[in-house]
């Protein structure tokens, strides 16, 4: 898989992406790929897995390992998003919320 495969890719900021961690480099303070965080939380592998599919939730779990033993800062980045609440899940929720009653 490659990053473009993401349906995140466009609108991603985030400077190394898991899908191609050889490429780039990440800074402290910049940001980290949605899906490597929230793999990080309860039911992380399940939620990303639906959300992105399940060989990017994958192979993004596959390279995390690398990337928190290089990058102290994601590692950091990765155990403090493991403490709230889903993104992604909290977004499904509120988009469940907004549909019409009928």
């Amino acid at each position: 898989m490659k990053p473009t495969d993401c349906h995140k890719f466009n609108k991603c900021s985030a400077a190394i992406c898991p899908l191609e961690p050889s490429i780039g480099t990440h800074l402290q303070g910049e940001r980290v790929c949605l899906a490597a965080t929230e793999l990080a939380k309860e039911d992380g592998q399940a939620v990303v897995a639906g959300a992105f599919g399940p060989e990017i939730a994958s192979q993004v779990n596959q390279a995390l390992t690398q990337l928190r033993s290089k990058y102290g800062d994601i590692d950091r980045r990765v155990k403090a998003a493991s403490t709230s609440g889903s993104k992604i899940a909290g977004g499904a929720r509120v988009q469940k919320s907004l549909r019409p009653r009928q």
